[in-house]
């Protein structure tokens, strides 16, 4: 008689495997810092034209890789009463990014048999409140001293949670935890969970509940390079009052030109890989 152990075993592993939470995959949890995401030009168009909210998608920024795991904390967030100056700044911002730092395409055939064109190296962006002071503080730390309790509301086990930081270095996770008490949370309205457990209601957004900049990042600047404030970083600040430009001088940022540079021109690269599928697997405008 055939032994079938070696052909069932991988499919039991498996089958236990999808039946078991061995950790999180952190979005946004109450209490953090800020509300991270990635725009790309279809983004930006939407966000001109919207007449109501604007939507934003939550992105890991590459920051962490996902666990074989259900998630916790919201990946949908909502600007109320789309504001026409915050919208047309946030464009001005990007195109000032494409200036030298190219689009990279992906071409895929669309639904009708077109041939389209994905955008997967969208711009990174990080909401904050308007009177976060990144001098004072670092850019890109969640600053969430409740972190756990959180997790462990949207149905966690404790034993499992997983922190999930967008920058993994032993200094950046002992900065976030150290100083959690003294940066506030960034203000948010939560889903109405009106019955339903806090899981289930992570698929809804979270509406911003205050004045927001959005830290724009060029490419070449690093999250790491945000909170070592390495010399050459450079960013843009974007607020319903203008776009600023700023660079890391003695390590504190200041007012300054950012530097094109020795940077692309400008234009969209094709690598012209088809893929049903689009290119771009989070961050956005929904």
């Amino acid at each position: 008689m055939r032994n079938n152990f070696s052909v069932l075993t991988p499919f039991v592993i498996a089958l236990s495997l999808l039946q078991t939470s061995w950790a999180n995959n952190n979005h946004f949890l109450p209490g953090d810092a800020f509300f991270p995401t990635e725009l790309t030009k279809a983004d930006v168009e939407r966000i001109q034209k919207a007449k109501g909210n604007i939507n934003f998608k939550y992105s890991k920024l590459g920051g962490y890789g996902g666990a074989f795991c259900g998630g916790a904390g919201y990946h949908k967030a909502s600007m109320p009463v789309a504001d026409d100056a915050f919208a047309k700044n946030l464009a001005k911002a990007y195109e000032r990014i494409r200036e030298f730092e190219d689009r990279e395409l992906i071409e895929f055939e669309g639904e009708d048999g077109k041939i389209e064109y994905d955008e997967i190296n969208g711009v990174k962006v990080l909401f904050y409140n308007s009177d976060f002071d990144f001098n004072k503080h670092a850019l890109g730390l969640r600053y969430n001293e409740n972190w756990l309790k959180e997790v462990v509301a949207f149905g966690h086990s404790r034993d499992h949670a997983r922190l999930c930081c967008l920058l993994q270095s032993q200094e950046a996770v002992t900065t976030s935890w150290r100083d959690g008490d003294l940066v506030p949370a960034f203000k948010a309205k939560t889903p109405n969970a009106d019955g339903k457990s806090l899981r289930e209601t992570m698929g809804e957004p979270i509406v911003f509940d205050t004045k927001v900049k959005a830290i724009v990042i060029p490419a070449s600047t690093s999250l790491d390079d945000l909170f070592e404030r390495s010399a050459g970083s450079q960013l843009l600040v974007v607020d319903s009052s203008g776009v600023k430009e700023m660079r890391i001088e003695n390590y504190k940022w200041q007012e300054g030109n950012i530097d094109i540079g020795g940077f692309g021109a400008g234009k969209d690269s094709k690598d012209g890989e088809k893929s049903k599928g689009g290119g771009r697997s989070n961050g956005g405008v929904f």
